[in-house]
């Protein structure tokens, strides 16, 4: 018979080791809920020696669970069954009681990143093979001390752990099961999202083909506007306004003309980009793709253009950022930690959250909308309003276009007048 007991407590060190690991984490110190790249790269590397040891638990699991079935009740096999399975089941729980309040980012970061992720390992548990076994109360299971291989005594001196009592497995499981629901759910939100979305994105209150931004407004302030500008626009009457909260309803970023982008970033654009055209990166219904800016700008009625007071070097590692999530799908359950989808907001302003400790990054705080945690658009106007004039300011004003609705006028106007627009309605028909 296999020494089970030695390889158990094989299991429990390699895992209580890497479990320490984890939990002295820096990314467990963080309060604003925004993970840098850093943070997200020592997560990985962890998971991947947090994964071993339940790898090596499922074979003990399922060959036990065979080899009692086909030779139906051998203690020797329930006993080491038995074990394996409460080790495996107070693993999974220690891991999840370890993510603390940051047990959302961690779940959605694991399950985009990693095929074994902690919903994969949670999810093993509520097989039958762990029923017919955590029915047996552990007294029943002592009582065998005596009736099995001597090989197996250590494993009767095992602790019950943190996951023994009753209580506790149920409260654990309603956890568990409650995520797993509500990641399905989120998966019918948005798929109902995606296609109610793109149905109401073309729809629009009024009879205009157009927003009113003109081009020679436009020409005015593209010398003014620099590569890693964050712009933020709004169309009026269009029916997606109301679903988004604020006045401003999209983000982007300038990203500079096509000769620019050649020269910079040859590996990471097109070459057919035209050289004195200017160009965009924004998230769209369709992905994530670069566009003229005259596409954005003639789509709607107001643009204002942001600049980060970052060093030339970290505005470029965001452009950088921004140009490998081309082609990446929208997000239309608006999940801020999900690397595989992007909302406009969450594309730009993930290019300046922070790639390691002592970065240049925009601190930003974020918002629950729906079944997802996002950042509007208008919020960046609501941080630069908040932090005007303060040391701390990491955005700039640098041009606004504005409209006035009633009138149909369209003009160049002032940073006082781009900060006001904070207090303007969401609602087009209540618009000067």
């Amino acid at each position: 018979m296999k020494p089970y007991a030695k390889i158990l407590h094989s299991i429990d060190t390699e895992f209580e080791k890497a479990l320490q690991e984890l939990r002295s984490d820096p990314v467990f110190l963080r309060t604003d809920w925004l993970y840098s790249t850093d943070d997200k790269a020592r997560i990985a590397k962890i998971w991947k020696k947090i994964v071993k040891p339940f790898g090596l638990l499922k074979k003990i699991i399922r060959s036990m669970y065979w080899r009692s079935f086909f030779g139906f009740w051998n203690k020797n096999s329930f006993v080491v069954q038995y074990a394996s399975i409460t080790t495996y089941y107070n693993m999974v729980y220690e891991l999840r009681e370890c993510f603390g309040d940051h047990e959302e980012f961690l779940r959605q970061y694991l399950d985009d990143v990693f095929r074994e992720n902690y919903s994969t390992l949670a999810r093993y548990m509520y097989h039958i093979r762990f029923y017919t076994i955590l029915i047996y109360p552990r007294e029943y299971f002592l009582t065998l001390r005596d009736e099995v291989d001597s090989s197996l005594s250590q494993v009767f001196d095992r602790p019950e752990r943190s996951a023994g009592r009753v209580e506790k497995r149920f409260s654990h499981d309603w956890i568990n099961i409650w995520y797993y629901f509500r990641y399905r759910i989120t998966l019918v939100i948005s798929w109902v999202s995606k296609r109610f979305g793109m149905f109401i994105s073309h729809i629009y209150f009024s009879r205009r083909d157009s927003g009113r931004i003109n081009q020679e407004n436009l020409e005015k302030i593209l010398p003014t506007i620099k590569p890693g500008d964050i712009i933020i626009s709004r169309r009026n009457w269009a029916a997606t306004n109301v679903s988004i909260p604020g006045f401003w309803k999209h983000m982007s970023m300038y990203i500079g003309t096509g000769e620019y982008l050649k020269k910079e970033y040859k590996e990471s654009v097109s070459k057919n980009l035209i050289d004195t055209m200017h160009y965009i990166i924004e998230a769209v219904g369709t992905g994530v793709h670069i566009t003229p800016i005259q596409n954005l700008a003639f789509h709607n009625d107001y643009l204002g253009v942001m600049r980060t007071r970052f060093s030339s070097a970290r505005i470029q590692r965001a452009i950088q950022k921004t140009l490998t999530q081309v082609d990446i799908p929208y997000d239309f359950s608006f999940n801020y930690y999900s690397d595989a989808n992007h909302v406009c907001s969450a594309l730009i302003t993930k290019s300046y959250l922070p790639e390691y400790g002592d970065d240049e990054w925009l601190h930003i705080t974020l918002s629950r909308i729906a079944t997802g945690i996002t950042y509007p658009p208008h919020d960046i106007l609501k941080k630069i309003n908040t932090e005007y004039g303060a040391p701390h300011q990491e955005l700039d004003f640098v041009a606004f276009i504005d409209t006035k609705e009633k009138t149909g006028e369209n003009f160049i106007s002032t940073e006082k007048e781009f900060l006001l627009t904070i207090d303007r309605s969401r609602l087009s028909f209540l618009l000067p």
